[in-house]
């Protein structure tokens, strides 16, 4: 049995609400296929299971933090908190881009194509325009 989902309506309200710039949202029609009798990893439900880049900028020092979860709301609120270890020293942080992607591996292969030289000019020019 397939069921099919979009992104999730906490994560839409947490992209509306940071007002994120540049974010390529998936839309509403584009739906991902999952395989419900199979399951997601770590018990989540496969119903909401989605993988998700994105990109904090410190209001401190102005570098940027490049990442991927599977659960973007959670993530963030540890980002926001101190509670993650690389941008606990750099906060406030701000979300300033977000992709989604339907499997782990586009996404961790999206995540090194942003960290490398290419990713980081493409993200100066999106954003010192």
């Amino acid at each position: 049995m397939n069921y099919f989902c979009g992104r999730s309506s906490a994560v839409e309200r947490l992209l509306a609400k940071e007002k994120v710039v540049g974010a390529k949202p998936i839309a509403r029609s584009k739906f991902t296929k999952i395989n419900f009798e199979r399951g997601s990893p770590k018990g989540r439900p496969a119903l909401y299971f989605m993988f998700y880049i994105y990109i904090l900028k410190s209001l401190k020092d102005q570098r940027t933090y490049i990442g991927y979860t599977s659960n973007l709301v959670k993530r963030l609120t540890k980002h926001k908190t101190g509670q993650a270890k690389a941008t606990k020293y750099r906060l406030p942080m701000k979300l300033i881009f977000t992709e989604a992607f339907q499997t782990a591996r586009e996404a961790k292969k999206r995540e090194r194509w942003w960290k490398s030289g290419a990713g980081r000019r493409k993200l100066k020019e999106i954003f010192d325009r």
